[in-house]
């Protein structure tokens, strides 16, 4: 005998919680079957689907909903497969935003008008933006070059070094074509790129004063050493063949302090 409900079900039982009764096969039974009663969502419950309970699926699954999807194929899960939306690879163990072939642990996709990566924080400033461009902000949204680090109150940006090794260096800045053009070494010192190397402090007009510094192989005209004065008005250089000028040094003690160099009538001295 198979077993069987052994009766019709109302509505009220299969919504309610109505007990009906089950027909079973027993061999124990005198009868040959045993009558149980139950309700039918206990009996959904006793074969749980996965939408009920945790459960092994028997092969691969999809998911629809709206002509989106999840999908389970071969160890291999994802969403929205088709428009590349997440994808997990289970034999590499990498996953795909935005690719369904990633090249990569994480790889992300950028759309046409999305930037690739925005981590926000609890007050909703924007930490670390990355941009579709390749552009990097940190503490900057809108990042105005290559990488834009923006100081926070309080903070500025800092980096370490791990080694003060004559090698070791912090960082490295080069041109457009590759060539280092300055390094920051571990133990505080600045290495200038050979040739064409220059260093400015203040600026080209106004009241500040200005350092200069070429590497350049002409005696006569090079200054590896040159100091302005506001006015472009030469203070103090050293030229590529070692000579030293001084033009503009004071011709009188006036207004100078004692160890200050001034010009007595073409010769050099103390006050």
């Amino acid at each position: 005998m198979a077993g069987r409900i052994s009766e019709y079900l109302t509505l009220s039982k299969v919504l309610g919680t109505e007990l009906v009764d089950l027909s079973a096969v027993d061999a124990a039974s005198p009868t040959g079957y045993t009558t149980l009663k139950t309700t039918v969502q206990d009996l959904a419950d006793f074969n749980p689907s996965i939408y009920t309970a945790s459960a092994e699926l028997t092969g691969d699954r999809t998911v629809s909903q709206l002509n989106h999807k999840m999908f389970f194929d071969g160890g291999d899960f994802g969403l929205d497969f088709a428009n590349k939306g997440f994808y997990y690879d289970d034999l590499t163990r990498r996953i795909g935003i935005g690719t369904d072939s990633p090249n990569c642990s994480q790889h992300i996709k950028g759309q046409a008008g999305d930037n690739f990566l925005c981590i926000e924080s609890a007050t909703g400033t924007e930490v670390l933006n990355v941009r579709n461009s390749g552009m990097i902000g940190i503490n900057e949204s809108t990042p105005s070059g290559t990488l834009h680090v923006k100081s926070l109150d309080g903070a500025g940006s800092i980096m370490e070094g791990s080694s003060t090794s004559a090698s070791a260096y912090i960082l490295r800045l080069r041109n457009n074509i590759g060539t280092e053009v300055a390094r920051f070494r571990d133990n505080g010192r600045v290495d200038l790129a050979d040739g064409g190397g220059q260093v400015v402090i203040g600026t080209s007009s106004g009241t500040n004063y200005q350092f200069h510094q070429w590497s350049s192989t002409s005696p006569s005209s090079s200054l590896p050493i040159h100091v302005v004065q506001a006015g472009a008005n030469v203070r103090f250089m050293v030229r590529a063949n070692g000579g030293v000028s001084m033009a503009g040094l004071p011709t009188s003690t006036s207004g100078l302090v004692a160890g200050d160099i001034w010009n007595d009538s073409g010769t050099l001295k103390i006050v």
